[in-house]
C-alpha cells in the first residue's frame, strides 16, 4: 500500500455531490465522500474537486407540492478563498471561476465557484455544467500547480475532465501529459447518461476528429464519452458490471469493449451505526411520525420502512400492489406490518409523478397504517434505519447498480427484504431460522413478482411474532456484516489505481 502511495502524487477525486458541503442529492453524495475520505486516510494524497454550489433544492413542505430554491449556508464550514481566479469558455462564453479550498479529514477539497453553472446540482443546462466541471477543473489543477497522477471521475456530469485527452489546450501541456484516468459508473440508465442533441457538439470547441469519442449512435452522450476516454472503468457491484456487458443501456459494446468490472460500493460505518437501542430508535420514529404526520404507529408491530427515490428502478409497483395486504391484521390474513415510505420523484419523471398520487392516495385510505412521506431529507432517512424493524428494497432485477440504503440499514442492526440484484447479490444471505445463518432475506431475479415479495413477508412477519429469538439472532448477523469503505478502497488501489500505474 505505501508503496503505490509514493507512486501517486495527486490522486484527484471529481464527484459532483459531497454530504458534508450541502449537495448530496442521492446515494453518490455519501459513496464518493467517504471513499476519497478512506484513501486519504490510507496514505494516498487526496484532492476533491466539486463546484461550490450556491443554492439547493427543497420541497416546499407548507404545500407539499412546489419544490423551491434555498440557499445554502456554509458559515459552519471552513472553506477559504485561494485568491486565484480563473477563466474558461462555456459554449464559446468566457466566464470567471472562483477557486476555493477547504479540508475533508486528511483530503483537500478544491471548490469552484461560479453563479452561473455551479448555482444548483443537476439543475439547468447541464451540458453547460459538464463543461464547466470539466475545464475548470483542469485549469484549478494547474493554477494550484497539483500535477495530477489519476484523475478518478464519477457518473456522467464529471466525464468532460476527458478533455485531457481530446482538448490540444491539455493533451500537449506536459502538465498533463502523463495523467490517468479512471471512470467509475454509479448509474447506467440512460436518464443518467447525459445525453444531448448531437448539433450540441460544437459547444465542446472540439476538432470534428474528437467526434467518434463524443458521439454515441448519433447522440452527443457524456457516459459514453466518459468511458471511451478512460482507461479503466468499473462498476459498483459485479452484478451490475454483468448485467452492463449484457444489456448496458445501449451502452453494451462499449461496457464489453472496456470489459468494466465491478467494486461493491461501502460506507463509514463508524459514521452510520446506531448510536442508541433498537427499542428507543423505535419509538423516536413513532414520535417524530406523530408530532410531524399526524399519523400514530404501533411500537409492538413489525415496522417496515422504504427510504428511497420514486423511480422506475426502485420497485414502486411492488408496494403499490401488495400495501393493503401487507398492513392488514393477521387476524384477518394479512401480513400484520406497518409501513413507512419516504421518497420524491424527479420532477420530469411523468410516472414517478404517478406513483406519488397513488401513494398519497393510499396513505390517506391506510391511515396510520401506511405513511407517505412525499419529500427526501437525509436525518428522516436516517431516523427510518435506526427505528425501522426491516428495510423493503425491491429493486429491479439488473437496474440497481448496487444500492447502499440496505448498507445504512445494516449499520443501524435493521435487515433487509429485496432483491437479488446489484451490492445485495453479494451482500445478502438468507436467512434459516433452524441454523441461524444469514442477514436478510432475498427475492431472486427469476421469481421476481408482488407474490414473491407478500410470500416472504409471511414469512418474515412469522419470524419477527414467534420467535423473537430467532429475530435478535437475525439483527445481530446484518449488524456483523462487513461493509465498511475501509475493506472497499484497498480494493481500489489494487484493482484500479495499481493497473493504472503500468498502464
Amino acid at each position: 500500500m505505501n508503496d503505490i502511495a509514493s507512486k501517486i502524487e495527486n490522486l484527484i477525486f471529481l464527484t459532483p455531490e459531497m454530504k458534508s458541503f450541502k449537495s448530496k442529492v442521492g446515494g453518490l453524495g455519501d459513496v464518493s465522500e467517504e471513499l476519497g475520505k478512506t484513501l486519504a486516510s490510507l496514505g494516498l494524497k487526496t484532492t476533491f474537486v466539486i463546484p461550490l454550489y450556491q443554492h439547493t433544492c427543497r420541497y416546499n413542505r407548507q404545500n407539499g407540492k412546489s419544490m423551491e430554491l434555498v440557499k445554502i449556508d456554509y458559515e459552519d464550514i471552513p472553506i477559504k478563498d485561494t485568491g486565484k481566479k480563473i477563466k474558461i469558455k462555456v459554449a464559446g462564453e468566457k466566464t470567471r471561476v472562483k477557486i476555493k479550498k477547504s479540508k475533508i479529514d486528511k483530503a483537500s477539497v478544491i471548490f469552484l465557484e461560479n453563479e452561473k453553472y455551479a448555482d444548483v446540482v443537476y439543475k439547468g443546462d447541464l451540458l453547460k455544467q459538464a463543461i464547466f466541471i470539466g475545464r475548470g477543473t483542469l485549469e484549478a489543477l494547474k493554477v494550484l500547480k497539483i500535477k495530477p497522477t489519476i484523475i478518478h471521475y464519477q457518473d456522467a456530469l464529471t466525464s468532460l475532465v476527458s478533455f485531457v485527452r481530446t482538448d490540444k489546450r491539455y493533451s500537449k501541456d506536459p502538465f498533463f501529459d502523463k495523467v490517468k484516468l479512471a471512470y467509475t459508473v454509479h448509474n447506467a440508465g440512460k436518464g443518467y447518461q447525459q445525453i444531448f442533441d448531437s448539433n450540441r457538439f460544437k459547444e465542446l470547441e472540439l476538432d470534428e476528429a474528437h467526434w467518434d469519442g463524443m458521439v454515441w449512435h448519433g447522440k452527443l452522450n457524456l457516459m459514453y464519452a466518459g468511458i471511451f476516454h478512460s482507461q479503466i472503468c468499473n462498476t459498483v457491484s459485479s452484478d451490475y458490471a454483468n448485467a452492463l456487458k449484457t444489456d448496458g443501456e445501449g451502452l453494451a459494446e462499449l461496457f464489453r469493449r472496456k470489459n468494466i468490472f465491478g467494486i461493491i460500493n461501502g460506507i463509514d460505518f463508524n459514521y452510520w451505526k446506531i448510536k442508541r437501542s433498537k427499542k428507543n430508535a423505535k419509538l423516536d420514529l413513532i414520535q417524530f411520525l406523530k408530532e410531524n404526520t399526524g399519523e400514530v404507529l404501533d411500537k409492538n408491530k413489525l415496522t417496515i420502512v422504504m427510504p428511497r427515490r420514486i423511480a422506475f428502478q426502485k420497485g414502486l409497483e411492488i408496494v403499490i400492489d401488495i400495501i393493503k395486504e401487507v398492513v392488514k391484521e393477521r387476524s384477518e390474513g394479512g401480513i400484520g406490518a406497518q409501513f413507512v415510505l419516504l421518497g420524491r420523484a424527479y420532477g420530469s419523471d411523468e410516472m414517478g409523478k404517478k406513483w406519488e398520487c397513488e401513494l398519497e392516495g393510499l396513505s390517506r385510505e391506510l391511515k396510520n397504517k401506511f405513511v407517505f412521506i412525499n419529500d427526501f431529507d437525509q436525518e428522516i432517512a436516517k431516523l427510518m434505519y435506526e427505528g425501522a424493524d426491516l428495510l423493503f428494497y425491491p429493486s429491479k432485477p439488473d437496474k440497481e447498480p448496487c444500492g447502499t440504503g440496505f448498507m445504512l440499514a445494516i449499520a443501524n442492526m435493521t435487515p433487509t427484504l429485496g432483491t437479488s440484484t446489484g451490492g445485495l447479490e453479494e451482500t445478502i444471505e438468507d436467512f434459516d431460522p433452524t441454523t441461524g445463518k444469514g442477514n436478510g432475506f432475498k427475492i431472486s431475479k427469476e421469481e421476481y413478482s408482488p407474490k414473491a415479495f407478500l410470500d416472504r413477508l409471511k414469512i418474515i412477519a412469522n419470524i419477527f411474532y414467534n420467535q423473537q429469538d430467532k429475530w435478535k439472532k437475525l439483527m445481530k448477523n446484518a449488524f456483523e456484516t462487513d461493509v465498511d469503505v475501509k475493506k472497499i478502497a484497498i480494493e481500489y488501489v489494487e484493482k484500479v489505481y495499481s493497473p493504472l500505474l503500468t498502464v
